[in-house]
């Protein structure tokens, strides 16, 4: 199995989007985090602290949940989490990573996860702790260049577990809808979902308007990709080339 130019290119698309998405964490960090969890925000982080030291569980609540907020949740130290994050996003966008990178910011999203609480708890910031730290092995440990097919480029199989991490997602988000509701099984979701989604853009009710056939179509879209291309992003193990019809 020839591996080594795919996977670079792979490799390299894929540090680039995990810095956008660490750019994006700390803009929001940066605009938000002040107000929420800094020292006059709505959950101070301080409080917390105070409350458990109070009760002398500090020492249960730093091992259980460790994070540098418990220490400092000054709105100075706010502001340099988030320029940590989007200075090494940005630098992870150019083509530039190592493993001490990845662990940096795997700590300071750690820290989020852990102290934040109510924020900055939902799934898919436990999903990018998990992606980060499993990024730490498909890189260079001190050497910081993907630009170059030259570069030295990891076993494939380090990137099995990244694979495996996309396949739980997506096949999870397609079996919790078809166990979850008839009307993915009787494809009527979308025939209503526009009118009652969470947050609805400005197209939203346009799209609404369309045909029944229409939004038939998108659920059995939504069932396509979520149920059947999951299992071919681990193709790339058996069948090197039959890998990107996934992507």
């Amino acid at each position: 199995m020839k591996t080594t130019q795919n996977f670079w290119l792979t490799r390299l698309f894929f540090i680039r989007g995990l810095g956008l998405l660490y750019v994006i964490i700390g803009g929001i960090l940066a605009a938000q985090g002040p107000d929420l969890i800094g020292p006059t925000g709505l959950t101070p982080v301080k409080d917390l602290v105070e409350k458990f030291a109070s009760q002398g569980q500090w020492s249960p609540l730093i091992q259980k949940f460790p994070s540098l907020l418990f220490y400092d949740s000054s709105n100075l130290t706010l502001y340099c989490m988030a320029a940590t994050f989007v200075i090494f996003g940005l630098v992870m966008i150019m083509g530039f990573a190592n493993s001490f990178m990845l662990v940096v910011l795997w700590g300071l999203q750690l820290s989020l996860v852990n102290g934040a609480g109510l924020f900055w708890g939902f799934g898919w910031e436990t999903m990018m702790l998990e992606m980060t730290l499993l990024s730490v092995f498909i890189v260079h440990p001190w050497r910081l260049n993907l630009l170059s097919p030259k570069s030295p480029t990891p076993h494939y199989l380090m990137f099995l577990p990244l694979l495996w991490m996309l396949f739980r997602l997506l096949l999870g988000a397609g079996l919790i809808k078809v166990r979850g509701d008839d009307c993915w099984l009787d494809l009527t979701c979308m025939q209503y979902y526009y009118q009652t989604q969470p947050n609805p853009h400005f197209l939203s009710w346009y799209y609404h308007q369309l045909p029944d056939w229409f939004h038939r179509i998108e659920v059995l879209a939504t069932h396509f990709f979520e149920l059947v291309v999951p299992v071919c992003f681990l193709l790339p193990l058996f069948f090197a080339d039959w890998g990107l019809f996934a992507f």
